[in-house]
């Protein structure tokens, strides 16, 4: 028997659609007795509401009938007892962790990591959009109830991926006037998320290496505050551009110093890579030739460093990501040759074995691990 629990906020709306979603599927594959489903709240503060009516009539339109329904709180001992917990959210997974004292057995999910749109489900509550809601949840059942049942396709795990950076991960769009982004899917850390990653975009506008303990700590905070498998770090333009006749090599040792004690914090299941952007080119941000010099010279030096560290490093300065007019971020089409560069790069560092992994990608682009 395959053990089945849902959560979400308040256990009022998504997970009970999605408990008796499933189990209406189940029911009509004539699979009842090989599945037990269930569902309950996550939230610290949530209340013992009742079935959310406009939950029930959306799932009553479509045909699936609803049982009397409990509403509960997750219990610590629900982790032993279920085979998968799935939350709709972020949210709900990081309380199912303080709950349940972690994930050692890599039960915990999204319900749309079994989709080929992985990300998380709108609230209905705040919303009030219960049939999009309903179409997640109808995807993510189907796509569960297929993984499981398909012997030759296991329950997909979507990787976690925090990728702190600067404007370009931020996804700045030069021609706005007041710091506005790329449209979302534009945006290279959007297109890597329709690729199938589950990515978690902390991106700022202007952000430089965090050098002073107070900045080192609160960037720390702010990266291990999601879970994630991989936490990808591109950072060094603006170093460069805020200090005229800083060095690649200078710049290299504050990097250094930011990601040892990112490493002293970051749990063992988690791996770092470190990116070094594309070098800039002449525009209306950057005429000096020596900051364009030295953002050529720091790809190797963070090479270097990576090596040092044993960390993951992808080149991006030989992906020929096309800048815009200014000389330092990326256009639109520099976007997508972004995401395809990381998309490899984090494959590469995801699927590396004992020996160092290298994909070339063109004449002179590589992207590597250091192990």
């Amino acid at each position: 028997m395959t053990r089945i629990f849902f959560v979400c906020g308040s256990n009022t709306c998504r997970s009970p659609m999605a408990e008796f979603f499933l189990k209406d599927l189940v029911k009509k594959a004539g699979l009842e007795t090989q599945f037990r489903i269930a569902s309950a709240a996550a939230a610290p503060d949530a209340g013992m509401e009742t079935f959310s009516p406009a939950a029930q009539r959306i799932l009553a339109e479509h045909g699936v009938r609803c049982a009397r329904k409990s509403i509960r709180r997750m219990q610590r001992k629900d982790y032993s007892t279920f085979d998968l917990l799935i939350g709709m959210d972020w949210a709900n997974l990081s309380h199912m962790r303080r709950i349940c004292g972690g994930d050692p057995k890599d039960k915990m999910r999204l319900l749309l990591d079994f989709t080929g749109r992985p990300g998380e489900i709108g609230d209905p509550a705040f919303s009030g959009d219960y049939e999009n809601t309903w179409k997640d949840i109808q995807a993510g059942c189907l796509g569960l109830l297929d993984a499981l049942t398909n012997p030759e396709q296991p329950p997909r795990q979507a990787w976690r991926v925090v990728c702190f950076g600067d404007s370009n991960t931020y996804g700045y769009d030069p021609r706005s006037l007041f710091g506005e982004r790329y449209e979302d899917y534009i945006r290279w850390t959007a297109l890597l998320r329709r690729k199938g990653w589950q990515i978690f975009n902390k991106g700022t506008n202007g952000r430089a290496i965090p050098r002073l303990t107070g900045e080192i700590e609160t960037a720390c905070q702010w990266i291990l505050s999601q879970p994630a498998d991989v936490v990808a770090v591109t950072l060094g333009t603006n170093d460069l551009l805020q200090h005229p006749g800083l060095t690649a090599k200078i710049c290299t040792s504050w990097m250094e110093t930011f990601l040892s004690v990112l490493l002293d914090r970051l749990p063992p299941t988690e791996s770092l890579l470190l990116t070094a952007p594309p070098a800039m080119v002449p525009g209306a941000w950057v005429e000096d030739a020596g900051i364009l010099e030295e953002s050529r010279r720091l790809p190797e030096c963070y090479r270097e460093l990576a090596r040092k560290l044993g960390v993951g490093f992808a080149d991006a300065s030989g992906w020929g990501v096309a800048l815009t007019f200014d000389g330092v971020h990326f256009s639109k089409s520099g976007h997508r040759t972004f995401a395809a560069g990381m998309h490899e790069a984090l494959r590469g560092l995801l699927e590396q074995t004992e020996t160092p992994w290298l994909l070339s990608m063109g004449e002179n682009a590589s992207i590597a691990v250091s192990v």
